[in-house]
């Protein structure tokens, strides 16, 4: 894609690439968005920022229709878990939203995996998302179907709700 210039998405600065991202994904623009991210982490010599540009590409993947989109999605934010930044509080929302793309994938287990990882870092993770996805899996292995009590995790927002 080029800007209006013509010149080169990729060539420009990643902090525009980044904001540039995060303006398309306010318009709901989300492929233009995951575009704009993943350019921003290719050319990102800062890891925090690389793993920002990878949560903001991953959350604009999840909210493109599709499976091919979801997998992009978990990749993205599986990379940007895998940068080794130290900040908590973006841990646990990219892991949180790893498990609602994984929960909206219909991959419960990979869900509960992530949400399982993430108590190490906010214990509440047990009662406000593992304990409701659990019982859901356990109705939907009775036979049940979905629970309807409870939060639901939410992929892309900032309400991550279980």
């Amino acid at each position: 894609e080029t800007t209006s210039a013509g010149n080169n998405i990729a060539s420009a600065h990643p902090t525009v690439l980044f904001a540039l991202g995060h303006t398309r994904a306010a318009l709901k623009r989300w492929s233009g968005s995951a575009e704009a991210y993943v350019a921003a982490a290719a050319s990102e010599p800062n890891p925090h920022q690389r793993a920002r540009c990878f949560t903001g590409a991953g959350i604009a993947y999840a909210n493109i229709p599709g499976d091919l989109a979801l997998t992009l999605g978990a990749e993205n934010l599986k990379a940007a878990l895998s940068l080794g930044v130290e900040d908590v509080e973006f841990i646990v929302n990219t892991m949180l939203t790893l498990a609602a793309v994984h929960k909206s994938a219909g991959d419960l287990e990979a869900a509960m995996e992530v949400l399982q990882r993430c108590v190490e870092f906010a214990p509440e993770v047990r009662e406000r998302f593992i304990e409701p996805l659990q019982k859901e899996m356990d109705n939907k292995a009775a036979g049940k179907g979905e629970i309807t009590t409870g939060e639901t995790i939410t992929a892309g927002r900032k309400s991550k709700k279980l």
